[in-house]
């Protein structure tokens, strides 16, 4: 009996000290995330708060003892639309969604989808492509380590169309039209007769209905949320691209304090978004249609003739995107060559055979 007291008092102690042992070693890791856009707009923003940030601290507590406590600054709380890049770099966000096509210049290969414009109308198709260049062109990841962050997903667009004040059937009607677009869109309106005006989404309801600008270039479902039908009465399907555009990213010096196994929670949620987005973008072009033509937009579809139209204008863009590329020391024909077989490979025929030198 004295034995079995015994050990029952030494395995009691050995318990008591494991659990003290690991309370003591527990960390909580306090992540300020955020973005210069309101996420409960955007369903394809929101799942990732309240679906994968939600997993993530479930699973970091449930698997490793660690707890994650996320604070949101969102709507420009703390980083301005274009202003993410900097504030994870610096770490006054330590997580945040990066608009690639705002940061043009320091994400140039990023914005290969707006380099090469006119790929593929079909947004899930198309989104699939974007998250093949970023898994087998790893340049795409590595080149947040510049600017002191860890690439965690990638979101794509849905085909890019124009919402406007005025009817737009042929691109003659663009003809001295002033159209907003991000820093990575306004190529797309060189040579058109359109004035490009620098511009987001969380500003354009105030510019369209003051007459600062006529028009704006987005993917149709980003309309509804900021109610731009409420200022811009006619929307035209031009299916310009499907480009690649926001990523979520973690502060590098954050990331590199986590142990391994909250490093590969945070991985395997993030990846399990990234397969979940092209669906998800196919829904969203879908009921964002329906969801404008029910608030009273009215719908044009710009035909075969004048989307060649267009096309050719801006048919030298991707041989710039390789030339620039060139000069910045970065693989630009070797990135653009892998986005047209891989768009092929989805079954997508392009228009014309882009000259890349």
């Amino acid at each position: 009996m004295k034995k079995h007291r015994q050990f029952f008092l030494v395995f009691a102690a050995l318990l008591s000290f494991t659990f003290a042992s690991q309370s003591a070693w527990a960390k909580t890791y306090r992540i300020t995330i955020g973005s210069g856009y309101n996420l409960d707009l955007y369903e394809i923003h929101s799942m990732w708060k309240n679906d994968i940030l939600v997993n993530i601290q479930k699973r970091v507590k449930t698997e490793t003892g660690h707890e994650i406590e996320f604070v949101g600054a969102w709507a420009g709380a703390i980083a301005k639309v274009g202003e993410e890049l900097e504030a994870v770099e610096s770490g006054i966000l330590k997580m945040g969604l990066v608009i690639t096509p705002a940061e043009s210049s320091k994400l140039f290969l990023n914005n290969f989808g707006y380099k090469i414009p006119f790929g593929s109308r079909d947004s899930e198709a198309g989104s699939w492509v974007n998250l093949t260049m970023y898994r087998k062109n790893k340049i795409l990841q590595d080149i947040f380590k510049r600017y002191n962050q860890k690439w965690l997903a990638v979101i794509s667009y849905e085909a890019y169309d124009v919402i406007t004040t005025f009817p737009f059937k042929t691109m003659a009607d663009l003809k001295s039209k002033k159209i907003g677009a991000l820093g990575a869109n306004i190529p797309w309106l060189k040579n058109t007769g359109a004035v490009a005006v620098q511009s987001n989404t969380a500003e354009a309801y105030m510019s369209l209905q003051t007459g600062v600008i006529d028009g704006f270039m987005l993917p149709l479902s980003y309309a509804y949320g900021p109610k731009l039908y409420e200022v811009a009465k006619y929307a035209t399907s031009v299916g310009i691209s499907v480009p690649a555009g926001p990523c979520w990213t973690i502060n590098l010096d954050l990331w590199n304090s986590m142990p391994p196994k909250v490093q590969e929670i945070f991985v395997e949620e993030a990846d399990r978004y990234n397969e979940a987005v092209p669906a998800l973008v196919a829904k969203l072009k879908r009921e964002g249609d329906g969801k404008l033509q029910e608030k009273g937009v009215t719908f044009f579809s710009l035909s075969d003739e004048e989307r060649g139209k267009w096309l050719m204008l801006v048919k030298d863009m991707a041989k710039d995107f390789v030339r620039e590329a060139n000069e910045r020391g970065l693989p630009g024909k070797q990135l653009a060559q892998s986005y047209i077989e891989e768009s092929e490979r989805s079954g997508y025929t392009w228009p014309i055979k882009y000259e890349l030198d």
